[in-house]
């Protein structure tokens, strides 16, 4: 890392700072999943923040020389946002970020990333976190498959994957099934 990164507490004034890095950083993610065609509308933090629970999260923001670089939220034991501006990939912003909020989930925490995003999937890996159910699930309109990580101590780690309606909609037309026939929860991994 260069200059002096500091992590602090989410204020509104970061709002737009935090749309931006989000709406940068958000098409990266998606685009890593092969069911998401490249010209696909991807929604801006804006559109989703209420319905994906940015305002009841608590949020921490990375700042380097007075610039928002990043920003990771959670909600209870549930790591629900972190994103790092591209251009800050791969320099320990997104570590820095977690490593601040990891008391905040505690023993408990739990994330989820889509089954194509393998950067992020290792990234949790590397702090600890074990690939805990795999399910179908929905990005953008767009089914695909689902993982949840936990830690090892997390409760998270041995519950079954329960898709939303969507998702379930999704998988049964991509495998060419009815929707009742299937299972309404996916089993833990091992």
């Amino acid at each position: 890392m260069f200059g002096s990164l500091t992590i602090r507490d989410y204020t509104p004034a970061d709002w737009p700072a935090v749309c931006r890095v989000h709406d940068r950083a958000r098409p990266m993610e998606l685009l890593a999943d092969p069911n998401l065609p490249t010209d696909h509308p991807i929604k801006t933090l804006s559109e989703v923040a209420e319905e994906e629970g940015f305002f009841k999260s608590r949020t921490a923001v990375a700042i380097l020389n007075a610039t928002l670089i990043g920003f990771a939220s959670v909600d209870g034991a549930y790591l629900s946002f972190l994103y790092v501006d591209p251009g800050f990939h791969r320099r320990g912003v997104a570590r820095a970020l977690t490593i601040h909020v990891m008391p905040w989930v505690g023993p408990e925490g739990y994330t989820y990333a889509s089954a194509s995003n393998f950067p992020a999937i290792a990234f949790y890996q590397s702090i600890g976190m074990e690939i805990a159910c795999r399910f179908p699930g929905e990005a953008e309109g767009i089914g695909g498959q689902c993982i949840r990580l936990a830690f090892p101590t997390s409760s998270h780690r041995h519950r079954p994957g329960k898709p939303t309606s969507l998702s379930l909609q999704l998988e049964a037309q991509r495998r060419g099934v009815a929707i009742d026939d299937l299972p309404r929860e996916w089993p833990a991994e091992p």
